[in-house]
């Protein structure tokens, strides 16, 4: 059986990995540029034959290699770990970014310091080593504290869908010291870069300016650090949207009605059981209402491509079959809208009738489901069936996909699982006589069962949704939580150079709430550009991977006006930290030295 299916070039091409060893001096790209002439060769005037395409893959890379039609089983893309290192990246090179700011920012408070030393003798590389090595001391307490972090989130991090599905599960070994210098170094060399600007822009303070108070961190730093606030909550409101619209995603996808009924059935995988005699033992407990067979499972995240064509139509369309039993409309109570069921007798070897789903009908063209009933379709290349019933739409893939073009097809050859629908109560007694059945069958694989609905609720895709949330719920936290970081720093450091200000104008009367207004609104306008820039940033950058999916939520401006008022909130509450302490000042505190 298995060598007849290899022969067949169609099968081989869509359902099979061919390993190739090649000669040490061959070329895989002398191999690739052969396929061409291949598929020529086997699909001679073939209408599909531009449809099919070989790629040739090292074996070393197919686990984090790109995604192919016909992978073998699931593997995790290096996509993933592109996509993951990225947000780990922006997230670092924030925190350089802000360390680079607050230190800057600090200058007032230390450029006393600075002249001092000066004076005294230091010379300018003595100041820059001086910071450099602050710098790198509290990366080096940023590695312990991260540490921590990651021991108590590595089990977090092992329990992703992706990760335990491919076996990726990380397990540091704690007692290789190769690791701890890799550790080490890396955290020198973020002190370094982070600690480098501040300890050459510092180091270059003149005592006699200094002393007469002319230390400032205004014009090009300035601006830039500006700059970088505007960078920082564009990218913050960027991930809040992310995070609301794959909270909104994923909860609109949970709650998806499929079109049929899986409540009180259980699914279990057939392993070559003799499905007919064990449906049969199975009808002898009053509490199983009927029992059905199926190729694919829905939810699963599988598909059998098939193409199909109507006489009428020059190109045919793609679709995917199902193998199923007669018994399959009953029991998942999926509904017959037209035509007739499957007829008692048949199997593969006379497959000559079959049933459609209504997007079939419509893509077939043939108009209403009731005109499409005794029709003649083509399925692949060549085998001729009649279409005898047409059936709802229901989805047969995923919550997360769109209703593709369906054909429901007989033979027992293809039945991989069976569906038990049983009377409501009846659960403990039903299971326990499956077990029993299972037995007297003496398979060779031991019984798998599981509650339709658990099925669903697990299903693969809901679970990579439910991981992505979470990441991207956490990248977006510590977007915000920097950049609030980066916006405290520049809101001490303007209301510490505006404290004399602050002190002139309450003794001419202003009010608290003016001068809070007044301190505050040069950071409301960096956050309005933040707002201008990141919004129609934050609605492409969304709208690519909701169109990737079938089944998707409709982008609405209620949702980025939440993310716009959170981030609004958080901001302001950064910003009043540092302006309400100053506006209420004493100025008498302010101004006596002068």
């Amino acid at each position: 059986e298995t060598r007849e299916k290899l022969a067949k070039w169609d099968n081989t091409v869509r359902n099979f990995y061919t390993f190739v060893m090649l000669e040490k001096d061959a070329s895989p790209e002398n191999l690739q540029a052969q396929f061409p002439a291949l598929i020529e060769q086997h699909f001679p005037g073939d209408d599909q034959s531009h449809l099919v395409a070989l790629h040739s893959q090292e074996l070393t890379g197919v686990v984090f290699g790109p995604i192919m039609d016909n992978q073998i089983k699931f593997f995790l893309p290096i996509v993933v770990i592109y996509v993951l290192a990225g947000l780990a990246a922006i997230i670092l090179l924030a925190a350089c970014i802000n360390y680079v700011s607050l230190s800057v920012a600090r200058a007032l408070q230390r450029a006393k310091e600075i002249g001092m030393r000066k004076v005294v003798g230091a010379l300018r590389r003595q100041i820059i080593v001086q910071f450099l090595v602050e710098a790198i001391c509290i990366s080096l307490a940023a590695l312990l504290i991260a540490a921590g972090f990651m021991l108590v989130l590595i089990d977090g991090f092992n329990n992703l869908t992706p990760i335990q599905f491919t076996k990726s599960q990380i397990a540091p070994n704690l007692g290789d010291m190769g690791l701890y210098a890799i550790f080490f170094a890396f955290s020198l060399v973020v002190g370094l870069l982070s600690g480098l600007y501040p300890a050459l822009y510092l180091s270059r303070f003149l005592p006699a300016h200094v002393f007469r108070g002319g230390a400032s961190v205004k014009g090009k730093g300035f601006v830039l650090r500006k700059t970088l606030i505007v960078t920082q909550f564009s990218l913050s409101l960027l991930f809040i949207v992310s995070t609301l619209l794959l909270y909104q995603q994923s909860n609109h996808v949970s709650k998806t009605e499929y079109g049929f009924n899986e409540k009180n059935i259980l699914t279990v995988p057939l392993e070559k059981m003799p499905y007919d005699a064990f449906r049969s033992e199975l009808l002898r407990h009053p509490g199983v209402e009927n029992v059905s067979a199926v190729s694919i499972l829905t939810g699963s995240g599988a598909r059998n491509d098939t193409w199909m064509q109507s006489e009428t139509m020059e190109d045919a369309i793609k679709g995917y079959s199902i193998w199923s039993d007669r018994h399959l409309l009953e029991t998942l109570e999926i509904s017959l809208i037209a035509g007739q069921n499957f007829p008692f007798g048949i199997s593969g070897e006379t497959e000559s009738v079959v049933l459609l789903n209504e997007t079939a009908v419509t893509g077939l063209q043939f108009g209403s489901p009731s005109e499409a009933v005794g029709q003649q379709i083509t399925l692949g290349k060549e085998l001729q069936v009649q279409v005898i019933g047409v059936v709802k739409d229901y989805r047969f893939f995923s919550a997360m996909a769109e209703i593709d073009p369906m054909v429901l097809r007989m033979d027992p050859e293809g039945f991989s699982v069976a569906t038990i629908r049983f009377f409501p109560g009846n659960y403990d007694d039903v299971t326990a006589h499956l077990k029993a059945t299972w037995k007297q069958f003496e398979p060779l694989e031991p019984l798998e069962y599981k509650l339709y609905e658990d099925h669903l609720a697990e299903a693969l895709e809901l679970k990579l949704m439910r991981d992505f949330l979470n990441i991207i719920g956490l990248a977006a936290g510590f977007a915000v939580l920097v950049a609030c970081l980066g916006l405290l720093g520049m809101t001490a450091y303007i209301t510490q150079t505006r404290l004399k200000e602050i002190g002139v104008r309450k003794v001419l009367g202003a009010t608290t709430a003016s001068v809070i207004g007044l301190l505050s609104k040069s950071f409301i306008k960096l956050i309005a550009i933040s707002i201008l820039l990141a919004g129609p940033l934050a609605w492409y950058v969304n709208g690519l991977w909701l169109n990737s999916m079938g089944n998707r939520i409709e982008m609405s401006p209620p949702v980025f006006i939440l993310g716009i008022i959170l981030l609004l909130v958080i901001a302001l509450l950064t910003i009043g930290s540092q302006t309400i302490k100053a506006a209420r000042t004493n100025p008498v505190d302010i101004l006596k030295y002068e």
